[in-house]
């Protein structure tokens, strides 16, 4: 069963040495799993003490004088697990930390023990160690934090502190400082991201004057907020509507400073088709709605009467009783398609009654005016 392998510690070839390796990495593996699992749970137990008797089984055999060294490190832990299997009062004293610190001083080899344990428990920490830096982030990624933080989670980690933050600042969101809390589960050791902090920045403008405002922030639970991330973050700190899940939500400031985020109904499906928006082709329409689902604005040049090609810029704003999506021009004015939409009836009907009026309809539909045409196929 067990398998030979390469020199442990600069020493030669040790099976026993190997073996013991591969099964501390299995043991990492299941602490991960699980870290609030007993160590005292009988089948793990006996899981080990199978495979620790199948190495001695195995090699003892054919062992060299090293591997005779390391065989007594795999007996004297079989007989520990036999004590753990069957908890008697006796087993309990005799094999406790202090018995085993005084039965291994005795026997002469406690050194022995001493060095295959610390090389065992290195590199279980070393699994659990990248487990930990890998875990967090791809939990960073996910929520758009993308640049690689792994040598400060490195250094932190390192630490074995309860809890730690991160400072981020985002190339996409340049306006916004973010804290990144990452806190240890209780009584393991395993970390998890737990919230984030927005924080906007002072603008240029106001850093340049001294006139810098009362400061914006929150601190977003991840278990309360999971569809919070880096983007939506910054929008709400900033004063801007937010898209959560399948809500919109907004930062709600109180006296005193304190913020909440609340959610407000929007049907955004509903709130386009009362725009009375110009057909669009089917790929624009597709992004406008996914940019407006994501709380983004979407530009586009919208054909509006009297004004021609405009370039516009379309936003959900759910939170206004009136206008549940705002248009406005590229100087930031209001636009009312719907009365846009008046307008053209009016210039429509206007148009005809002047066309009959004159009897050109009489010399039908071929020699009707090209723009007559237009507007008699809208009305």
């Amino acid at each position: 069963m067990p398998k030979s392998a390469t020199q442990f510690n600069n020493q030669a070839e040790n099976r026993v040495l190997e073996n013991l390796k591969q099964y501390a990495q299995q043991e990492a593996t299941l602490y991960i799993a699980n870290p609030l699992a007993s160590s005292n749970d009988p089948e793990i137990l006996q899981f080990k003490r199978n495979y620790y008797s199948g190495i001695v089984s195995e090699i003892s055999p054919t062992a060299t004088g090293l591997e005779k060294l390391a065989m007594k490190f795999v007996k004297n832990q079989i007989k520990n697990l036999d004590a753990k299997l069957n908890p008697t009062w006796d087993n309990k004293l005799l094999y406790s930390k202090a018995g085993n610190a005084i039965r291994n001083f005795a026997s002469g080899y406690n050194i022995v023990y001493k060095k295959i344990n610390g090389a065992l428990d290195h590199i279980q920490k070393d699994i659990i160690h990248k487990h930990n830096i890998n875990t967090l982030s791809k939990d960073f990624a996910q929520k758009g934090f993308t640049i690689n933080q792994e040598s400060h989670l490195d250094s932190m980690i390192k630490l074995n502190l309860p809890e730690f933050h991160i400072n981020y600042l985002d190339v996409n969101n340049k306006g916004t400082l973010y804290y990144l809390h990452c806190k240890r589960i209780p009584d393991t050791k395993l970390y998890f991201f737990e919230k984030i902090t927005a924080k906007a920045n002072p603008t240029t403008e106001e850093l340049r004057t001294g006139n810098i405002g009362p400061e914006k922030k929150h601190t977003f639970l991840l278990n309360e907020n999971p569809d919070i991330n880096a983007a939506n973050a910054a929008r709400l700190v900033h004063g801007d509507d937010a898209k959560l899940g399948n809500s919109f939500a907004y930062l709600d400031t109180k006296p005193g400073g304190d913020t909440q985020v609340k959610t407000v109904e929007f049907n955004l499906v509903n709130e386009l088709k009362k725009l009375n928006l110009p057909r669009l082709a089917g790929d624009t329409f597709a992004a406008l709605k996914k940019a407006l689902g994501e709380g983004k604005s979407y530009t586009l040049t919208l054909p509006l009467p009297g004004k021609g090609d405009t370039q516009c810029t379309i936003q959900a704003t759910p939170r206004n009783e009136k206008h549940k999506i705002s248009i406005t021009d590229s100087n930031g004015n209001y636009i009312n398609m719907n009365r846009f939409k008046e307008k053209v009836w009016e210039e429509a009907g206007d148009l005809i009654s002047s066309i009959t009026n004159n009897q050109q309809l009489s010399n039908g539909w071929e020699d009707m005016p090209e723009e007559a045409k237009k507007l008699k196929r809208t009305v």
